[in-house]
């Protein structure tokens, strides 16, 4: 089993409101800006700041490698407020 879609639409890092990516297999949100993961254990986020599982150069670099090769649209912006920003240019 794993994340409901509708869950994951409205999910958001706690630390910086920005996205989340999913890892069904592990079991793990990540934050890619923070390099922090969350886990999700019985499809149920922990997103608990004091929670958060940071992640050394050698995981980040696989997270985004598995993300672009998952999703070649995935968003690497680096400042959530920016995306809400071009969200909103293009209503």
């Amino acid at each position: 089993m794993s994340v409901s879609e509708e869950l994951l639409n409205i999910l958001a890092c706690p630390q910086d409101l920005g996205d989340l990516w999913y890892f069904q297999d592990e079991a793990v949100l990540y934050n890619p800006r923070m390099k922090v993961k969350y886990m999700v254990k019985l499809e149920i986020p922990s997103l608990l700041p004091e929670e958060a599982i940071s992640v050394d150069e050698i995981d980040h670099a696989r997270y985004c490698d598995r993300a672009k090769s998952e999703n070649p649209d995935v968003d690497f912006d680096i400042d959530p407020y920016t995306k809400l920003i071009k969200k909103e240019n293009q209503k």
